[in-house]
């Protein structure tokens, strides 16, 4: 048995088409199609019906996958289980960030941190790419939400105020977020509160392409303050006097949150990201108390943890 022909099952079921799951795989498409074939051929079943526009997953194929996904989970809970066993202070730790969190100078955070721990890299990601502590593809998080999911442990930074912003060249029209975020689901209550009758004239899903737009005439919407008041280019929409926020959580996985490495960067980030000087008190305020006495990375006080 060759588990990596599982794994193309699984990639091709997700991506939908074997274009993508080649590109996915970093492979060619020809590769895809005959592991999946060999594959088919040793089970002496179909997993996949071959249609015009992509792929769709039999009945035996999706038998197929509950198989794949359990075993994909047991694997990542003993490398995430080994990998919070390391102690040592080198090699590489990977976070996911908010974008707003770039404009808390946390990239002077982090040169801070390598000038201390010099063996350490620091990989970041944008949490709009999706990946997963609960996976092991990033080793902590940086999320705006009033909602940590409960299987992960960490503790509230801070919060981030939000505004609704608009250029000196336009005053009508709306810019809508259009994505799983706490900022998206704030911008459709203050819409529906403020201005319900407004012509939606932009959707964007990340706060570069929000921000930049709004920027750029299309409409008024909302940003963070941290993100909108620096701006020169844009003017706070003052008679929408609303008293939105979301909490900034440092998150990681129970599992490896005893890594020395992981334990320092939480550390590092926990105590500089919460500096009240760093940020202005209209756009941050700075949370200090701790949820629980876990050194590292407190646990979030959610029910059964």
């Amino acid at each position: 048995m060759n588990w990596d022909d599982y794994r193309y099952v699984g990639v091709l079921a997700a991506a939908g088409t074997v274009r993508d799951a080649a590109r996915e795989l970093k492979v060619n498409a020809s590769t895809v199609t005959r592991r999946i074939d060999q594959l088919e051929e040793r089970l002496g079943v179909k997993l996949f019906f071959r249609q015009a526009r992509g792929v769709q997953v039999t009945n035996e194929g999706a038998r197929v996958l509950e198989h794949i996904r359990r075993v994909e989970d047991d694997l990542t809970q003993i490398e995430t289980t080994l990998l919070g066993l390391d102690q040592n202070l080198e090699g590489g730790v990977s976070m996911a960030i908010d974008e707003c969190v770039g404009s808390m100078h946390f990239y002077r955070v982090i040169a801070e941190f390598q000038r201390t721990y010099p063996a350490i890299t620091v990989s970041v990601h944008p949490v709009s790419e999706g990946l997963r502590l609960d996976r092991g593809e990033v080793d902590a998080e940086l999320r705006l939400t009033n909602a940590p999911p409960e299987h992960l442990v960490g503790r509230p930074l801070g919060v981030v105020e939000l505004g609704v912003y608009r250029s000196a060249a336009n005053t009508e029209g709306w810019v809508e977020w259009h994505e799983e975020s706490e900022i998206a689901h704030e911008n459709q209550l203050i819409r529906a509160r403020y201005v319900p009758n407004v012509q939606i004239r932009f959707v964007g899903s990340t706060l570069g392409i929000i921000s930049h737009a709004i920027r750029s005439g299309l409409g008024a919407g909302i940003l963070p303050r941290v993100v909108g008041d620096s701006d020169p280019l844009l003017q706070r929409v003052e008679e929408i006097p609303i008293e939105a926020s979301a909490e900034l959580w440092l998150l990681t996985h129970p599992n490896r949150r005893g890594a020395r490495k992981i334990q320092v960067l939480t550390q590092h980030l926990m105590q500089q990201l919460t500096q009240t000087q760093i940020h202005s008190s209209h756009q941050f305020s700075p949370q200090s108390s701790s949820r629980s006495g876990e050194p590292g990375l407190p646990d979030h006080s959610h029910p059964g943890q």
